[in-house]
């Protein structure tokens, strides 16, 4: 067998390192193919076995998290930012360091959200417990979670659907407190449950979590359009933008899918004239599958768009809205 194709033990991996001879396919980690690995992080990880192993632990936990999130979007982006901070390690014990402590956030994670998962909750007890933690929020990060409101979407496809507004205060910043439909601030951050109920007076199952960062939720809804059954969590993100940070959701078997939000807004950024974009929201309305708003030139003050309007048929379809169909309407004289 040659010896690129035989796992190095630890000791030979760093004579080869102290001799500056690197070789990316001694090991192969499940992360990624050690025959394109360019970056120190990845390089170290496919010559020592001891890394490997750490990164095979790490992709098998990061999996069943994946299986087990009810907040997916929070979870890529979480994990996209441990990335960057393992890639800009620059020595091993860096290496060792970030694995340790992401593999134990993701052990935390999971054991969580199978609490959370498997738990059965009374609709009258829902502020009783901080249920986007499965119980107590981290007392180094967070020193109070309020249930805010508690809001019946429905009954649809046989089950009643629920969503409960929990915030969470931060104690570095102990004015800042969670009152009634208040915005959250820079030192607040929050979760909307949302839940099911088999039949009328039972037991409550947490289905899906969308975390809110500075910004005040809306009016949680669950309705049909064209694409399907549609769940929205509207958001509205702090600042003069009244930017859109809402979660949209598609039911899919026994499921919320999320809605890939992101395509169309690039795309609507590529249609329209030079000169010409949406500062504010965007806000589709997803109920008649259109978008209508204002345009601003370059020129303009936030307050006053003076580039006249765009209006937008759009469609959903693979859990992806796009555009059909885009006219721009030029300001009135």
């Amino acid at each position: 067998m040659s010896l690129t194709h035989r796992p190095l033990s630890l000791t030979c991996s760093l004579i080869l390192l102290a001799g500056l001879v690197l070789v990316p396919t001694v090991t192969q980690a499940t992360g990624f193919d050690c025959s394109k690995a360019k970056k120190f992080a990845e390089t170290m990880i496919c010559v020592d076995p001891v890394l490997s192993g750490l990164d095979d632990q790490l992709a098998a936990d990061y999996r069943e998290a994946q299986r087990l999130s009810l907040d997916p979007a929070t979870l890529r982006k979480d994990q996209s930012l441990w990335l960057a901070d393992r890639n800009g390690c620059t020595d091993r014990k860096c290496l060792v360091d970030a694995y340790g402590r992401q593999l134990k956030v993701l052990q935390e994670t999971n054991r969580r959200e199978s609490r959370l998962r498997s738990g059965e909750y009374r609709l009258e007890a829902l502020g009783q417990q901080c249920l986007p933690f499965a119980g107590d929020p981290p007392a180094s990060k967070y020193d109070a979670c309020k249930l805010m409101e508690v809001r019946n979407l429905g009954l649809y496809e046989g089950q009643h659907w629920y969503a409960a507004q929990y915030c969470l205060s931060q104690p570095l910043f102990p004015d800042a407190r969670c009152t009634a439909r208040q915005a959250l601030t820079d030192s607040m951050d929050g979760a909307v449950l949302i839940l099911s109920q088999a039949r009328p007076g039972g037991p409550l199952r947490v289905v899906l979590r969308h975390g809110v960062e500075a910004g005040l939720p809306g009016d949680t809804a669950i309705y049909r359009n064209q694409g399907g059954l549609i769940l929205e969590i509207p958001v509205y993100l702090a600042g003069t933008g009244r930017f859109n940070g809402s979660g949209y959701f598609i039911r899919e078997g026994e499921r919320w899918e999320p809605i890939d939000f992101k395509s169309w807004q690039r795309d609507l950024a590529r249609r329209l004239p030079k000169g010409l974009g949406v500062w504010k929201g965007p806000w589709p309305d997803l109920r008649k599958l259109s978008f209508d708003s204002p345009l601003w030139q370059d020129r303009d003050a936030n307050c006053c768009p003076t580039g006249g309007s765009v209006q937008a048929d759009l469609g959903l379809e693979n859990r992806r809205l796009s555009i059909r169909d885009l006219s721009v309407r030029p300001e009135a004289p």
